[in-house]
């Protein structure tokens, strides 16, 4: 059984994250606080006419939960999507392009979260999305570029530069 997440524009499906509920196999290692699950995915997107901005899937993440007997949930680790996926830009039709992936299930066995990061922490994490979003520009033509999509990679760039120097 697969639970699809759906990408809209509007009211058009422009692509969607597909989850393998139970698949024959998965990867994982012990780690000294946890472990390590690789959970597979497909990545679909539309490739789109180059009058389109181009669509990209970046920073996917998630919380595992586990349901209880009295119907409560316990969260058991973070999905995170390590890299960004793009379908790219078409000189004819639009179509669909799908990509297997996979998420990185990280499990502890210890209680770390989200709050118990220093403000230091949390800046650097930030600093690193910024800079995987401001990565794209300069390693791709120029012709897979709009206007718009230009001036959305100079304000994350704006960005990154100000939180590395504030």
């Amino acid at each position: 059984m697969e639970h699809d997440i759906v990408i809209e524009y509007g009211s058009r499906r422009i692509g969607s994250v597909t989850v393998l509920k139970s698949p024959q196999r998965l990867h994982g290692v012990r780690t000294a606080s946890g472990f390590e699950i690789y959970v597979p995915i497909t990545v679909t997107l539309r490739v789109r006419p180059k009058n389109e901005p181009m669509l990209m899937v970046s920073n996917l993440c998630g919380k595992v939960l586990v349901k209880t007997e009295d119907g409560s949930l316990i969260a058991v680790g973070h999905l995170i999507g390590g890299s960004r996926r793009t379908a790219g830009i078409s000189g004819g039709e639009s179509y669909d392009h799908s990509t297997d992936t996979q998420l990185e299930w990280k499990g502890t066995f210890a209680g770390t979260d989200r709050e118990s990061r220093t403000k230091k922490q949390r800046l650097n994490a930030l600093r690193w999305h910024l800079m995987q979003a401001a990565h794209l520009g300069p390693h791709t033509g120029a012709e897979e570029w709009s206007r718009d999509d230009a001036l959305l990679m100079l304000s994350v760039l704006s960005a990154l530069l100000a939180e590395r120097k504030p």
